[in-house]
């Protein structure tokens, strides 16, 4: 790539600004820039959140704390009961403690805006069949009544999606401020070289103090539920 180019940052910082824009374009941006000054960094974060955090562990950010609802079965009644993640038994307790969102950015987007729009959008996924069994299992623990759990579902709080979205454009708006302050808002990327492991090594430590380490906002779920009641099928 040419080193005489000059990165403008402030067309990133403009983007940002901007809530009618899409976080994929300055996200594209900084990805081109930490092509432009080698940066592996903000190459990776920009990667992942373009393109989702497929088969990695998503940031904080994208998480939240998970809800486990089960049907359960006794002859002609049946309930819907929430029931604590921590009652599984290992390792089920801790891997299904959170819902995480591991899409790109556009699609997380997509899903914030048919949240605010109709209220219909879910984060949830079916428990398999072959789970059921340790479900049943947790569920013996808090009732002796015999109940057989049908189906059940893993979810979590929709507004996540808005909330990624906030957190990503935040955070990035608070990096390339800092780099604009401390490179300008017109980078020369020949200049920027001369000095490039220094340059990056203060670039990498924007990434860890405003992207990486700037808290974890999780959502939280609506609490814990101990009690069952059976009601008969209508």
């Amino acid at each position: 790539m040419n080193d005489n180019y000059t990165f403008l940052l402030q067309q990133v910082i403009e983007d940002l600004l901007n809530g009618n824009n899409s976080l994929e374009i300055p996200l594209l941006k900084l990805n081109y820039f930490s092509r432009l000054v080698k940066n592996e960094k903000l190459l990776r974060f920009t990667e992942l959140e373009i393109n989702g955090y497929k088969g990695e562990t998503p940031p904080k950010y994208r998480q939240t704390i998970a809800k486990l609802t089960v049907v359960l079965q006794k002859g002609y009644e049946s309930t819907t009961f929430e029931l604590p993640i921590s009652n599984l038994e290992a390792p089920f307790d801790t891997q299904l403690q959170y819902v995480k969102m591991t899409e790109g950015i556009r699609i997380i987007e997509a899903m914030a805006a048919k949240e605010i729009v109709d209220n219909s959008s879910s984060l949830g996924t079916p428990v398999p069949p072959g789970m059921l069994a340790y479900v049943k299992k947790a569920v013996d623990k808090i009732s002796n009544q015999g109940l057989t759990p049908t189906a059940a579902m893993i979810s979590g709080n929709p507004t996540l999606t808005m909330q990624i979205v906030s957190t990503v454009r935040y955070r990035l708006l608070a990096f390339a401020t800092d780099i604009a302050e401390k490179f300008g808002y017109s980078i020369e990327i020949s200049t920027f070289k001369d000095k490039q492991e220094l340059n990056n090594q203060i670039i990498n430590n924007y990434i860890k103090n405003k992207i990486v380490n700037n808290g974890n906002q999780n959502v939280s779920n609506t609490g814990d539920k101990s009690k069952i009641n059976l009601q008969k099928k209508q």
